[in-house]
């Protein structure tokens, strides 16, 4: 992680830096001029310096070498925009390391800062330090020991707080007030739960601080891959600036803080930030029981944060769940098991009390009797009742749909410790579905008079004909011969299409005779195949001696001519139709029938079963639909199939089989 002291006077310039190195968690101080950041320069503060020379002019050839007089040793790399060469080579005369042209890419800017600041290393890259708190002969002052006793009791009270960085504030106070220490600043990594806090991100910010100057903790920060931070997050011990060895990124950052003791602070679980002490106001060092004191304090401080961070996250995700709640649309209330309301948002509030001045509170008592009374059911025995439907409150002219949840005890009692009540307005839902009732009724309506119609006039067509025909072909043999076979078919067809609506429209008949479904088969054959020409062929075979089923017989023998008529007419100059009855494990009696003609494709399977449908030119499409309805009346099923190895069938009914 580097520091880094950016001289700029433009907006622009600034939000160009901050992006380019948004990824290398270093951290940017900008001043408009170099006379600005001296005072921290002088400290040796910043790990490299950063010049946009836009305009490439003589005072920015003067901002470098003000910064070379006064560290020889800092390194400075300047951004220029369209300079001429004879300036970039002034520029480096004048004590820039680096010159970068625009654009500037991120990666070539980190790259340069990197060669820049080479001592800024990982902390497994580098020596451990050789040095660590070790025991010293003083004595401990019994006063400064009661002091720092009561000093850690106080440390538990801070646990109380809410805010973390007001009792850092105030723990670092007492810290110097009743130890002696010149100066102290608290490093913590992000709080958890907050907005874009990274736990493994680089940096160790300042929360609190007292006899640090506020400029060098707005530009420095600890790093937790680096120096200090990274050495006490990895071994929680304390360290001392006398004893850390060869590592310069250390003793470096003892000194900017001017400090001569980081101590770790932990939650008890791991390490969450290092507490930089300055030496004791006399001048004297710490003793091992005071250091051993403050690491316990730091200990009990982090704890406290840690309490804090967990307080915040339940608060924020509170928080959020009451602005979801809020912000819905249907309405919702939460009841304690003592019916308190804990939790009303605005649209159950409308809907029970309106949006007059003051109602903004919601009891129980104010619910009408039709949510209070499953609420409170749903509290004292944990059932769930049924959603239904409500109109009430003052929104009367609504429907709301309502919903009852209980919550259980997480102890895993058996009464709920609360309930949340939902009214979702269905009112426009209902509108919808009862506009698009009425709007498929009207499609069925418009659909029925047009195959009525459509049925009607094919009837009439030839019987007109005829009619034309009367006064001058009567006397004809072969036209009353032709009238009496066109009433014959035509008031058959008007007939059928009559026993079709009728079946429809009807309850179902109950059953109430035996009879040999195979002479019911033959039957019905006979029947419609008298009306065909030519007639029609019957290949009936049969696995059961006698094929009994309880019927209503009419209405089985409707259907079952329904099945025959479009076997027979699949290929009518030549009809040819295949029945066979058989016995199903179950008991019940299946009848297969199959025709001679092409059988059903994929999709006049799936809909040859739906009203009106139909591949002919005459006919409503009603056949296949009343015979399956009345199939099913008769507690059986009535399925199509596709031809395959599996189903040589076309049509298949199953019927509940009788006894004798």
């Amino acid at each position: 992680m580097v520091n880094l002291l950016a001289i700029t006077a433009q907006d622009d310039a600034r939000q160009r830096i901050n992006a380019l190195l948004a990824e290398s968690g270093g951290r940017i101080a900008f001043r408009s001029e170099v006379s600005e950041g001296a005072p921290l320069v002088e400290k040796g503060l910043f790990d490299a310096v950063l010049v946009v020379a836009n305009g490439a002019s003589e005072h920015q050839l003067d901002e470098i070498r003000a910064l070379r007089r006064q560290r020889a040793d800092l390194p400075v790399a300047v951004i220029v925009d369209g300079a001429p060469l004879a300036w970039e080579e002034s520029a480096l005369a004048a004590g820039a390391d680096f010159i970068l042209r625009e654009p500037v890419s991120a990666a070539h800017l980190t790259h340069a800062l990197r060669r820049l600041s080479p001592g800024d290393e990982p902390a497994a890259s580098r020596p451990a330090p050789a040095g660590r708190a070790v025991a010293r002969p003083h004595s401990v002052n019994s006063a400064g020991r009661a002091a720092l006793d009561i000093l850690r009791d106080f440390s538990h009270i801070l646990g109380y707080s809410l805010d973390h960085k007001l009792f850092a504030e105030q723990f670092v106070q007492k810290v110097r007030e009743i130890v002696g220490v010149s100066r102290i600043a608290v490093y913590l990594e992000p709080p958890r739960g907050t907005v874009g806090s990274n736990l493994n991100g680089p940096r160790l910010s300042c929360a609190a601080a007292v006899g640090i100057a506020p400029d060098v903790i707005e530009c420095f920060d600890l790093s937790r891959t680096a120096g200090i931070g990274a050495s006490l997050l990895e071994t929680p011990q304390i360290l001392l600036a006398h004893e850390v060895g060869f590592d310069p990124k250390i003793s470096r950052e003892f000194e900017i803080l001017g400090c001569s003791v980081a101590v770790p602070i932990s939650d008890r679980t791991r390490s969450i930030g290092v507490a930089m002490l300055g030496r004791h106001v006399t001048g004297r060092d710490f003793t091992s029981d005071e250091l051993q004191l403050l690491f316990l304090l730091m200990e009990e401080l982090g704890t406290a944060i840690k309490n804090t961070w967990l307080h915040q996250q339940l608060t924020a995700s509170h928080r959020l769940l009451g602005d979801v709640l809020t912000a819905l649309s249907s309405g919702c209330l939460v009841v304690d098991a003592n019916l308190h309301v804990l939790h009303a948002n605005r649209a159950m509030v409308a809907y029970i009390k309106g949006a007059a001045p003051g109602s903004a509170r919601l009891d129980f008592g104010d619910l009408p009797p039709k949510l209070a009374g499953p609420l409170y059911q749903a509290v004292k025995t944990g059932e769930k009742p049924a959603p239904f439907f409500f109109t009430g409150g003052l929104a009367t002219d609504r429907l709301f749909h309502v919903s009852i949840i209980p919550f259980m005890s997480s102890q895993g009692g058996v009464l709920p410790q609360s309930a949340m009540l939902v009214l979702e307005d269905f009112t426009q839902i209902e509108a919808a579905k009862q506009l698009e009732i009425e709007a498929s009724k009207a499609r069925l309506i418009a659909l029925i008079a047009k195959r009525f119609a459509h049925e009607i006039r094919n009837s009439l067509v030839p019987l007109a004909t005829h009619e034309q025909l009367l006064d001058t072909e009567y006397q004809d043999d072969d036209f009353r011969r032709s009238l009496k076979t066109a009433l014959a078919r035509e008031t058959s067809r008007i007939g059928r299409f009559t026993e079709q609506m009728l079946y429809l429209a009807q309850p179902p008949r109950t059953p109430g005779e035996t009879v040999n479904l195979r002479d019911i088969v033959q039957a019905c054959f006979d029947r419609v195949s008298g009306s065909q020409a030519p007639a029609g062929k019957l290949q009936l075979r049969s696995d059961a001696d006698i094929p009994l089923v309880r019927c209503h017989r009419p209405a089985l023998e409707h259907a079952i001519q329904e099945v025959l008529t479009n076997a027979l007419q699949a290929r009518p100059e030549e009809p040819v139709v295949h029945v066979s009855i058989t016995q199903t494990p179950d008991g019940n009696l299946r009848l297969t029938v199959r025709d001679n003609g092409s059988g059903f494709s994929d999709d006049t399977a799936q809909h040859a079963l739906e009203p009106f449908y139909t591949t002919r030119n005459t006919g409503v499409g009603l056949g296949l639909t009343v015979a399956r309805k009345i199939v099913e009346d008769h507690h059986g099923r009535l399925e199509l199939a596709v031809r395959s190895t599996e189903h040589e069938h076309d049509v298949s009914l199953t019927l509940p089989a009788a006894q004798l």
